[in-house]
């Protein structure tokens, strides 16, 4: 509550001394010509700090919200590098059989051709993976 005269101002506080505090509890403040402008000041330097905070906090909001993405992120990444690796030794592990029953094949087929070379057969080993026989 602005009151534009200083005398009237002073002589009211000092003629009541709870009208300050009655006023203030009612979330009115007093100023005159005098205080008026440290006042304004002064609520400017809450409203600026009361800002300030409120943003504080809103930042590490948004900072917690975008480290618990992160931090999903780098497990679903783990668990993606894991199935990779648990691929790639199946791939291994299928590749070698592979190569051990290709071996395997092609001693059968030559003992088979040595074997039964009298009767004019050539068995061979087609990369279909069938077996053919070619009369000679």
């Amino acid at each position: 509550m602005f009151i534009p005269i200083e005398s009237g101002f002073a002589l009211s506080v000092r003629e009541d001394k709870t009208l300050f505090e009655y006023a203030w509890e009612r979330k009115i403040v007093m100023v005159s010509p005098s205080t008026l402008l440290a006042t304004l000041r002064t609520i400017a330097s809450v409203l600026k700090n009361e800002n300030q905070t409120r943003n504080a906090v809103e930042i590490g909001k948004k900072a917690g919200e975008m480290l618990d993405k992160f931090i999903a992120f780098t497990e679903d990444m783990d668990g993606v590098g894991k199935a990779i690796e648990k691929a790639a030794d199946a791939h291994s592990k299928v590749e070698r059989e592979r190569v051990m029953i290709d071996h395997y094949y092609r001693k059968c087929l030559i003992a088979l051709n040595t074997k039964y070379h009298h009767l004019q057969v050539l068995c061979c080993y087609s990369t279909s993976s069938e077996l053919n026989l070619i009369w000679l």
